[in-house]
């Protein structure tokens, strides 16, 4: 079929926090549509998301009442037009009140998966076992094509699809254009991390401690560390940073514009991604790496997930998740020893990450789960 006869429809909800992973994987996931397709999202009422402080359940409500309202607004397909509604939902209520209205209209549907569902990743065992047994069954079923992150996720989720559901790997995405800028001369020299402050999902505080070894020798570098954080565990970080007495070189930066990340990541002299091992780490792929393969700095990053699977030594310094605290230090050393060759070593994963990673390539991927359903 005539890719002018395709539209696809973005269906979501709501608005997440900008520079989330979610966030910007939407976004990609409309870039990389657009290349190809006429796309359009639909039920995202911005005047209306707002979030009410405090009031869970009507802020639930009108997500979900601006979901069903998007599956209301695409038309049917005819013999003209194939409509295919991209649900950015894992709600399997919403699943199912979507898959009726698209059926009602002769429409397709495809969702997107980067991680395991949350109950799995929990991992409590009654709490899987519900689920597995009331939803997981059923809610994947409905659909008419699924793109997945990671070859772990695929063997995860393809069970639970039906026969004519089209599977398609579609690895992290990122748009390199947005780190195509200049350096700042003679700037501040730090080290840099971005994502969560939990110590269970990135080694946040096993990050901080190699830091504390590393400033001893280079009293000149500093550590910027960008993410959003509970009152609490913010108060936990800044305690560790006291104690460990390098409160003048450690910046707990919050939540960063996503405006405001390509300048950070750009100027900084080494990044840095401590992730340890865990299902999560397992199953997904973190964005925030395809954003530091973008920018050509040297990058420390644990081994697991897939990461082994497109990257070697020969691109990224890898340190064991067993060993982050030492070996992180170490690596440090190795870089800032020989600034220089650690450049070009960084030089080489951005050439590599672009064949993988790009919007070009993987809009490519998303192409071809379109042309199969349609």
């Amino acid at each position: 079929m005539n890719t002018k006869q395709l539209k696809i429809f973005f269906l979501k909800g709501g608005q997440e926090q900008p520079n989330t992973a979610s966030y910007n994987r939407f976004l990609m996931l409309q870039q990389m549509t657009a290349l190809h397709f006429d796309a359009k999202v639909v039920g995202f009422a911005p005047n209306l998301n707002r979030k009410i402080r405090g009031n869970k359940w009507i802020n639930g409500l009108r997500y979900r009442l601006n979901i069903l309202k998007g599956a209301l607004m695409v038309p049917r397909s005819n013999r003209k037009q194939t409509n295919i509604i991209f649900l950015l939902s894992t709600e399997p209520l919403i699943f199912l009140l979507v898959w009726i209205t698209a059926r009602f209209k002769g429409n397709k549907i495809i969702n997107e998966r980067n991680e395991f569902p949350e109950t799995i990743r929990q991992g409590i065992r009654w709490r899987v076992w519900i689920y597995k047994t009331t939803v997981l069954w059923w809610q994947y079923r409905l659909l008419d094509g699924l793109l997945l992150m990671t070859d772990e996720l695929i063997h995860f989720y393809s069970p639970h699809t039906s026969k004519k559901c089209v599977i398609q790997k579609l690895p992290m995405t990122v748009d390199f254009n947005r780190f195509d800028i200049k350096t700042t001369e003679n700037g501040e020299e730090y080290m840099f991390y971005a994502g969560s402050l939990s110590e269970k999902k990135d080694g946040i505080e096993r990050l901080i401690r190699a830091f504390s070894k590393v400033s001893q020798e280079y009293p000149n570098l500093s550590l910027k560390i960008a993410g959003a954080g509970s009152s609490l565990r913010t108060n936990e970080l800044i305690q560790l940073i006291n104690s460990l007495g390098i409160v003048s070189k450690v910046q707990l930066l919050g939540e960063v514009q996503r405006t405001q990340m390509p300048d950070l990541l750009v100027n900084a002299k080494i990044l840095t991604l401590p992730r340890p091992d865990s299902i999560q780490a397992r199953g997904g792929f973190p964005t925030k790496l395809g954003e530091y393969l973008a920018t050509g700095k040297p990058i420390i990053a644990t081994r697991v997930g897939e990461i082994p699977n497109y990257l070697t030594e020969k691109e990224l310094f890898f340190i064991s998740p067993q060993h982050i605290e030492r070996e992180l230090a170490e690596k440090t050393f190795q870089i800032l020893e020989n600034y220089e060759k650690s450049l070009e070593i960084a030089k080489t994963a951005k050439a590599k990450a672009f064949q993988y990673f790009s919007t070009e390539a993987n809009a490519k991927n998303l192409k071809k789960l379109i042309l199969k359903i349609s």
